[in-house]
């Protein structure tokens, strides 16, 4: 796909070549290689240098978004792995307090009521 990118922004093959840092007939092969994929034909090829289709303008144009996309995916994940977590543990036969109870509340999107499912009062005793 860079490959395309780059020989769509150069319109010649050999420019895209030199920089892609590869050489003239293996770039030549990744184009028809990408056209057969997708089962189109993105480039015009003449003398004078390569022309994107229809079809290659359009895919030129969603494939520039797409290091953009990837960019903001990665951000989103660190940005959910780094976020701090509070892990509460609880004994049987031990007295839950109010405090317990909010936090136990708010885990189980509650407000007050019976204790959420795996969260219930130990022993069956709770002061409120």
């Amino acid at each position: 796909m860079r490959t395309l990118l780059v020989v769509a922004a150069h319109e010649h093959c050999g420019r895209s070549a030199t920089e892609l840092q590869l050489t003239q007939p293996l770039l030549s092969l990744q184009i028809p290689r990408l056209e057969q994929e997708l089962g189109v034909r993105l480039m015009e090829r003449g003398p004078h240098g390569t022309r994107l289709t229809a079809a290659g303008r359009t895919f030129v144009v969603e494939a520039q978004a797409l290091p953009g996309v990837a960019a903001d995916a990665v951000a989103r994940v660190r940005a959910i792995a780094s976020k701090p977590r509070i892990v509460v543990g609880y004994a049987s036969n031990l007295i839950v307090t109010p405090a317990a109870q909010m936090l136990r509340d708010a885990v189980s999107g509650r407000r007050g009521g019976d204790a959420a499912p795996g969260l219930g009062r130990a022993g069956g005793r709770s002061r409120r």
